[in-house]
């Protein structure tokens, strides 16, 4: 605006206030706005462009000389130029008298008004801006608002820098600040959105993904927008678009921040702040460089204040900030601080010579009580007006409050819906920017809506100059000013006629006029036939007329626009339209899924005929209605985020008839990597086969409604540490009927949804289809620990929807009944320190008893998901097995015992060479002992069942142990096949080399060294030092080594059916065993209950 014309004009709106004030109580003062003004001349015309906030009562552009400021034309603008959104009009280079002004710069002013906001019987009221149940994308949680209130950034040389009067949203879903214009065009197809619609700013999708989602904005007087965030980036500025973007990671001054502001006009001069309420919590700033560059110091944070008189406990999660006047310089600033917990908002200045010793001062005559108060904003039209937020009223109260800050008095109330407000600002013009939707007092603010709501006022006017534009007098071109048909609509028949009637003005004189041509080529006329000039109505304006129009059957059907253009004696045209509807015959059908059968809604519908081309768009029933000529038509279907279907049979319509397809065109669907891509809040169609199902009840119901679809779609970049193409993806459908099982091929149509701390799935499922069964699907994908450990509450991760393998994984930790519905395990490996969780539902049928024990080596099989988590704590990543399978031990194939021996506790190996059976003793039919056949090593092995015959030669599988009560290593859950029989070689040993690491040493210790043993058939020889018939019949034979018995020295001896003396010298064979005597291991040789009686040699003295 022209500096002269805005201080005028805000004098005369002052005084009319100040009058209206004497007759009627103070409004709070909100207004009307005009944003995006620009002319683009075209000489001698030039168009006049402009936005509006809300909608208009009256308004006018004036046409004025640049030179004199003097009004050349005042057009009144009609009610089509006065809703919200944007506007052109276009002045025709004539004065108020019709005839070309003269030569000369010019400008435009374009003023508005709106009528009185009342005060009563509500305190003003709302528009909605943003509304996720309805607009895409539906995945949202709002946070921050904030708008840019500085003029100057009205940029009219290149409108699309313009930046005055957006407002900017921080949504802590989707990661990226939502940036929209007041005014709500009339093509936008958001029913419900009053006073919004977005711009594309491709830099903001990416400015926070992988980092954590943004949660303050607020917008410097550069048009610069500051965010702040819980945990990453912390506090960082941006262009308006997300560009430039100006702070690190590093940059993590301001803790977990909930609300911030920017105080400061220009920072090469006073110095631009970034203010923050964050965590402590605490309330301060930080000072920018002269580049908007803030340091990297997490210590750079000044606080200005942690605490109040009286003392209270704040809470940063659900309070706000505000400044009295964000242009202050910050050594004079006012601070606003609302909190909910305490439910005030109280006020602080801040003062100093400089940034240095500046210090906060609470000003303790100040106390607006607000119960639940979560945020404050001051109104920049009127100082002394403050709006505050409320997080969670009282039943019965309202949700906002605004309040003259001048005498700490409350105003009004105002409700916006039933639930709380969060965040609060102003724009320009003093209407207050509210998020709207859930809120709590303690916990994380945040909201569904996003809303302009209007302050009571006396009515209100905004007035703006455009930049100039240059005129040639008489240069002015004929103007078409009216064409009509009568009658308006003929049928396709070329025999039915129409008249088309056209008025004419040239402000030189209608005489000028050389020709007026009407284009009826879209009739299958000429693109030039002329008009007849049949009456004169002033010395500027006449009428002409084309008589005989009429439409060929090949010529499009529909309402078709003939153009219509004059020529004058210089050469100047103008052009207008002429509006004229064509009948033919109708067109009709369903458009369905191509393999799921369901009709499609909303989706677009084209018909030809080779020359003639029809669009159209389904209902909620998949019906389409198209108007076309005469002819033989095909149609085919598409919809944004479905696949490819097949075009319909070749139909004939007849002039006034209605046809079908006898086979409709359809649609297709899209992969599993397509929906991922998609946009959060698309509607998508996706095919795939179900991998996972039918296994995580819901409590309420005892429903089983998610399942995991799976393809081959995707480019190795899912995340895991083992990328792979294979792809997945949850789907929520409670109502899916059949309900899917693993190998179903199936048809999904909902919405792609990722709320807060939720996994990304296919939600709202609208249609289900179940295409085929017993499908295959590609094997689960390679997986580790690290790939289900994250704990860091992620908002999206790439990796979730995929069905893995861990293999060999340790068992860390197993949580029985962690929750009414799961159990939990953690699982290590040599990935990560940190164990990943994995969740076992009880719904798969796996009961507690069923679970691997800590220690146990297994391998598991399931999809990767996100659940809360008594074990981790937080929101990590886990992986869900489906059924028992998918809990397996371990399995690794050896050839011998020795190299079986070799592997964890918990493993499950397959001994893939036969072994000999050297022991399978009466007295113990749920054991046997098997060895290599040179005798290198032998093990024992737990039975299940029956068991083979000693010396048989077996192959063995069985998951590796120890025996509690003993300490004997043994394999578990086994299983065995007979091959044969065979010997096996039995090595003579003496009793210090029995048993090796573990066994108890000559200091009373276990062994650090020594040859593993255990199990081994072997000879050992000694005398008898000791013989024992109760409770139990042993043994003890001494070959001089020393070793300990657990009860004197030397080896003891069971299952030999001997009744040797003490002093006897024997040679004996058996297997090598262990009791625990006295927390010690001691060596155990088992003998073979006399089945050979060649194991006993009695040796001389």
């Amino acid at each position: 605006m022209r500096p002269g014309r805005l201080l005028s004009l805000l004098a005369i709106a002052a005084v009319c206030a100040g009058l209206a004030g004497l007759l009627v109580p103070a409004p709070a003062e909100a207004a009307i706005g005009i944003v995006r003004w620009h002319a683009v001349g075209s000489d001698p015309t030039a168009t006049i462009h402009y936005r509006l906030n809300l909608p208009a009562t009256s308004g006018t552009i004036q046409i004025k000389r640049a030179s004199d400021n003097s009004v050349i034309k005042t057009i009144t603008l009609s009610a089509s130029d006065l809703t919200d959104g944007p506007h052109s009009v276009l002045w025709d280079g004539t004065n108020d008298a019709g005839v070309s002004a003269p030569t000369g710069t010019y400008y435009a002013t374009i003023t508005v008004n709106r009528g009185p906001v009342p005060s009563s019987p509500d305190y003003g009221r709302a528009f909605r801006i943003r509304d996720h149940s309805v607009q895409n994308p539906t995945s949202h949680r709002y946070f921050g608002i904030d708008a840019d209130n500085n003029p100057a950034n009205n940029n009219q040389l290149n409108p699309a820098l313009s930046t005055f009067g957006n407002i900017y949203l921080a949504n802590t879903t989707s990661k990226y600040i939502e940036v929209w214009l007041p005014g709500n065009p009339d093509s936008a197809d958001y029913a419900t959105c009053v006073i919004g619609d977005p711009e594309v700013l491709p830099g903001w999708t990416t400015a926070f993904a992988g980092n954590s989602s943004p949660f303050g904005v607020a917008v410097s007087r550069s048009g610069r927008v500051f965010s702040t965030d819980r945990s990453q980036i912390r506090h960082a500025n941006w262009n308006w678009d997300g560009s430039d973007r100006r702070g690190t990671t590093a940059s993590s001054a301001m803790g977990n921040t909930r609300d911030n502001d920017v105080i400061g006009l220009d920072p090469a001069v006073d110095g631009v702040y970034h203010a923050a309420f964050s965590s402590g919590p605490k309330f301060g700033a930080v000072k920018l460089g002269a580049d908007y560059t803030p340091p990297n110091d997490f210590g750079a944070f000044k606080v200005l204040a942690t605490s109040v008189a009286p003392p209270d406990t704040w809470s940063e999660t659900s309070g706000g900030i505000g400044f009295g006047d964000e242009t202050a310089p910050v050594t004079n600033a006012t601070w606003y601080i609302a909190s909910a917990v305490n439910g005030w908002v109280k006020r602080w200045t801040t003062s100093g010579s400089s940034w240095d010793d500046i210090v906060a001062t609470q000003d303790l005559g100040f106390n607006l009580a607000v119960s639940t108060a979560s945020d404050i904003a001051i109104s920049p039209k009127n100082p002394n007006i403050a709006v505050v937020t409320r997080a969670n009223p009282p039943a019965g109260q309202h949700n906002i409050e605004v309040w003259d800050i001048s005498t700490q008095t409350r105003l009004g109330t105002f409700s916006i819906g039933t639930a709380a407000t969060a965040k609060a600002s102003f724009d320009a013009w003093g209407n207050a920017l509210i998020v709207s939707g859930t809120a709590s007092t303690s916990g994380q603010l945040g909201g569904v809506w996003a809303y302009l709501y209007e302050l009571p006022d006396n009515g209100s006017m905004d007035s703006r100059d455009t930049i100039t534009f240059v005129h040639t007098g008489g240069a002015t071109p004929p103007v078409i000013e009216s064409a009509v048909a009568s009658p308006a609509s003929i049928p396709l028949d070329d025999s039915t006629t129409t008249t088309i009637t056209i008025t004419v003005r040239d402000a030189e004189g209608i005489a000028t006029v050389t020709s007026v041509l009407v284009d009826l080529s879209p009739l299958g006329y000429s693109a030039t036939t002329p008009a007849v000039k049949v009456s004169d109505l002033s010395a500027t304006r006449a009428i002409y007329e084309v008589t005989g129009v009429k439409a060929k059957p090949s010529s499009r059907a529909g309402l078709l626009s003939l153009t219509v253009t004059a020529t004058d004696n210089t050469g100047k045209t103008g052009t207008g339209s002429c509006a004229l509807t064509t009948t033919g015959g109708t067109l009709t059908g369903v458009i369905r899924h191509k393999t799921g059968g369901f009709p499609v809604a909303q989706a677009s519908v084209s018909a030809t005929d080779g020359k003639n081309v029809y669009t159209g768009t389904t209902d909620s029933e998949g019906v389409y209605t198209l108007q076309v000529n005469p002819g033989t038509f095909t149609v085919t279907a598409s919809k944004i985020y479905y696949g490819a279907g097949t075009a319909s049979s070749a139909t004939a319509v007849t002039l006034g008839g209605t046809s079908t397809p006898a086979t409709d065109a359809t649609v297709g669907s899209i992969s599993v990597n397509q929906v991922r891509t998609a946009p959060l809040g698309s509607k998508v169609c996706v095919e795939a086969v179900v991998c996972a199902a039918g296994y995580n009840p819901e409590s309420a119901a005892n429903a089983r409604p998610k399942f995991y679809l799976r393809d081959s779609s995707g480019a190795a970049n899912n995340g895991l540490t083992t990328p792979t193409n294979n792809l997945g993806i949850r789907v929520y459908a409670p109502a899916a009927d059949p309900a899917p099982a693993e190998g179903d091929r199936v048809v999904v149509e909902g919405i792609k949804t990722l709320n807060a701390f939720e996994e990304l799935r296919i939600s709202q499922v609208s249609n289900y289809a179940r295409v085929a069964t017993g499908q295959t699907y590609p094997a689960p994908d390679a997986a580790v620990a690290n790939d289900i450990n994250d704990n860091m509450n992620n908002l999206n991760d790439a990796r979730w929807g995929s069905l893995v393998k861990l293999s060999g994984v340790t068992v860390a930790s197993v949580t029985p009944d962690a929750t009414a519905d799961w159990h939990e395990m953690t699982v290590t490996d040599e990935s990560s320190t940190t164990p990943g969780l994995v969740i076992v539902w009880k719904a798969t049928g796996i009961a507690a008893a069923d679970l691997p024990k800590v220690g146990d080596v297994i391998d598991v099989t399931g999809v990767i998901s996100r659940k809360e988590s008594t074990e981790l704590g937080g929101r990590p990543n886990c992986v869900e097995p489906r059924r028992l399978a998918d809990l397996k031990s371990a399995v690794v194939d050896v050839d011998s015992v020795g190299k079986a021996k070799a592997q964890p506790n918990g493993m499950t190996v397959n001994i893939t060479k036969p072994m000999v059976v050297t022991l399978a003793p009466f007295g113990a039919p749920d054991r046997y002992w098997i060895q290599d056949p040179d005798g290198t090593a032998g093990i024992r092995v737990k039975a299940d069942g029956d068991r083979p015959s000693v010396g048989q030669t077996v192959r063995v599988s069985g998951r590796l142990a120890v025996d509690p009560a003993n300490g004997e290593r043994m394999l578990v859950n086994s299983s065995y096949t007979v091959v044969g029989t065979g010997t096996t070689k039995v090595w003579t040993i003496n009793n210090k080399n029995i048993g090796g690491k573990g066994y108890v040493g000559p200091n009373g210790q276990p062994l650090t060294l020594g040859l593993e043993n255990q199990g081994l058939l072997v000879r050992v020889f000694g005398r008898v030092t000791r013989v024992e018939f109760s409770p139990e019949m042993y043994f003890v034979l001494d070959d001089g080594s020393g070793v300990d018995s657990g009860n004197g020295t030397g080896i003891k001896v069971i299952e030999t059916q001997a009744f040797p003396s003490v002093g006897d010298y024997l040679s004996v064979v058996g297997v090598i065993s262990s009791e625990i005597v006295n927390g010690k291991k001691v060596r155990v040789l088992r003998g073979r209950e006399g089945l050979f009686p060649e194991d006993i040699t009695v040796l001389a003295p």
